[in-house]
């Protein structure tokens, strides 16, 4: 007999990073005989609700959960709470469950903080998703569990997709195309958009046909970067291609960004940390070279596979 879980993150029908995952994942916890529900304290609000045939449990005002997550385990009379999300903002179902709790959370930075590295001795199976992170943690004296994100059928190489993608978004077939998949939440951004920018700036100048797609929010709505203002004063506007605002909210399906992936010439993801770093897998995947940081989880996604480099942090 399975247990009785309740998934809590984003919605799974969400396009996020965490909402992807749990589109893999919750169907593979049910068809090993799980009864599996989904609290989605980001993407629904106002009631429960069958998405995809799953019951969804809404959010209510904390924005992580903590404030009902013990009432939604309950209802669900649930076994086993699996949160994927940051560990540090999950504190309080440590307090308040009663049912045992999987935290499946990234490790991104060195030093671990106390708070995280703390909360996860308090749990009973604490999952990471890097091997990187398995290993920070076991400096600290946590014994974590690795657990690789994945990424779906669609991710595969198809040049004829690429073609399309770049016909249909304006892009001329022989220009060198940089791509880039980005959140862009918190300001300074551990997403180094300032430093991918000027090294496209610099690489621009001798590669006057290269265009960067950036798939990030521009505005600074979810507190992050004013990258239209980062863009004009580098002086790179007319090189730079970010798709509508509108549109990313609604989020795109996995056919259009597979096209993209094999649109691209490169994936540029130098970023200043990763937990893991979906996009290098969904690129790597579509046969796209991918450019990281030697830093935190990013090597480990390149170490067996090419053409993909690392770039040496500073």
């Amino acid at each position: 007999m399975g247990l009785s879980i309740i998934w809590a993150s984003n919605s799974i029908q969400c396009r996020s990073g965490y909402g992807i995952q749990g589109h893999y994942v919750v169907p593979g916890l049910q068809r090993l005989g799980n009864r599996v529900a989904v609290f989605a304290w980001w993407g629904l609000q106002g009631g429960i609700a069958e998405i995809d045939g799953i019951t969804t449990y809404p959010a209510f005002g904390e924005p992580y959960g903590n404030d009902v997550a013990r009432q939604h385990a309950d209802h669900w009379d649930a076994d086993l709470v699996i949160s994927l999300v940051d560990l540090w903002v999950c504190g309080n179902y440590a307090d308040t469950l009663p049912q045992r709790w999987m935290p499946y959370f990234p490790i991104d930075s060195i030093p671990i903080p106390p708070e995280i590295y703390n909360l996860a001795k308090r749990t009973q199976w604490p999952v990471t998703y890097s091997q990187w992170g398995v290993n920070e943690l076991a400096k600290v004296g946590v014994n974590a569990y690795f657990v690789p994100h994945g990424v779906g059928d669609a991710y595969r190489p198809n040049l004829e997709a690429g073609r399309r993608w770049r016909a249909e978004n304006g892009i001329p077939q022989d220009a060198y195309m940089v791509a880039s998949v980005y959140a862009n939440k918190g300001n300074p951004s551990r997403k180094n958009f300032d430093g991918c920018f000027r090294a496209f700036a610099e690489f621009s100048k001798t590669h006057p046909d290269a265009i960067y797609y950036m798939h990030s929010e521009p505005s600074v709505r979810y507190q992050g970067v004013d990258l239209w203002r980062l863009i004009r004063e580098l002086g790179i506007a007319g090189k730079v291609i970010i798709p509508n605002s509108y549109l990313l909210a609604l989020g795109f399906d996995e056919a259009w960004m597979a096209g993209m992936y094999n649109a691209a010439d490169v994936l540029l993801s130098a970023t200043k940390g990763e937990g893991l770093g979906i996009p290098c897998l969904e690129g790597q995947a579509c046969g796209v070279p991918v450019i990281v940081t030697d830093y935190s989880a990013m090597p480990e996604l390149v170490d067996h596979a090419g053409p993909s480099y690392k770039v040496r942090v500073a």
